[in-house]
């Protein structure tokens, strides 16, 4: 894994992409602190962090669009795959490759709330405690969306299609709240909503494990208990869609962080949703390489 990682991380700096990526984002952080920190005169550094977020529909695609379609590319995939070392590593490699640059990105860009130290007049009215807060959302927010870039990669061989399917993912995470407000609220709604759900659910079953029977017997055993909740605790859809949408979305999280609210279990939301992509990743590549 550490020679994959190392290939990656210094082909960041072989090419532009490495000083473009932090070039960028230390100069759009700068832009958005002076603005909001010193020609305002606001303390409060986590506002910073809150509102470049959306960075991440640039800088992202733009770290992970080769990580894997390159290989493809340059049809080194199947000498890589080859090699005597797990998949695993293989991605684990490319993953804490860009997952560093982002980190480097940060902590280049924690000279900023150092800067607004000299400005205040009593320390105790510094929020250190809330800037490190959001900065461990953004780091783990940023690890999130690299996992997914990741996975993207590895789907398609043209990085330009990479980064526009990236983008385009990204970007409905952006709208998940806005989205699931704007969806039915009604229970019906609901059941047939969770009952979509459970159909994906056992196709990526029957896909996995090619047994058409098994795969069947769970569909019919979930949907007899969708069922049964619907006519027996109907309570429990209302605002379902709502409820479901909001539970995935991973910009309600960041918000908690950015607002100095540190959760355990936001911090293992974040980092079961990098396991699951990062598995899915992993088990597709093995399938095509068995």
């Amino acid at each position: 894994m550490r020679a994959i990682f190392k290939k990656e991380f210094l082909g960041y700096f072989r090419n532009m992409t490495g000083y473009i990526f932090l070039s960028f984002f230390i100069f759009v952080t700068g832009l958005y602190f002076s603005v909001i920190n010193i020609f305002s005169g606001l303390l409060d550094y986590q506002y910073v962090l809150s509102n470049i977020s959306m960075l991440f529909l640039i800088i992202i695609p733009l770290l992970t669009m080769n990580l894997f379609s390159q290989e493809k590319r340059n049809k080194t995939d199947q000498l890589l795959f080859t090699a005597p070392i797990s998949i695993s590593k293989i991605t684990l490699g490319k993953y804490f490759a860009s997952l560093s640059l982002l980190l480097i990105g940060l902590l280049i860009t924690f000279i900023f709330p150092g800067i607004l130290l000299f400005f205040v007049e009593n320390i105790n009215d510094f929020a250190f405690g809330r800037i490190l807060s959001s900065y461990l959302g953004y780091f783990l927010l940023g690890g999130c969306f690299i996992a997914v870039g990741l996975f993207i990669s590895s789907l398609f061989e043209n990085p330009i299609v990479v980064s526009i399917v990236t983008f385009g993912t990204l970007f409905l995470f952006y709208i998940l709240e806005g989205l699931a407000e704007k969806l039915p609220k009604d229970k019906f709604s609901c059941a047939l909503f969770v009952g979509f759900l459970i159909l994906c659910l056992c196709w990526i079953l029957y896909k996995r494990i090619e047994n058409f029977l098994f795969a069947g017997i769970f569909f019919l055993v979930l949907i007899g208990i969708l069922v049964s909740l619907y006519f027996f605790m109907p309570d429990i859809f209302d605002s379902g869609i709502y409820k479901i949408l909001i539970w995935f979305s991973l910009l309600s999280r960041f918000n908690n962080f950015s607002n100095g609210i540190l959760s355990l279990a936001d911090v293992f939301y974040y980092l079961s949703f990098i396991i699951f992509c990062l598995g899915i990743n992993i088990n597709m590549i093995e399938n095509k390489r068995n």
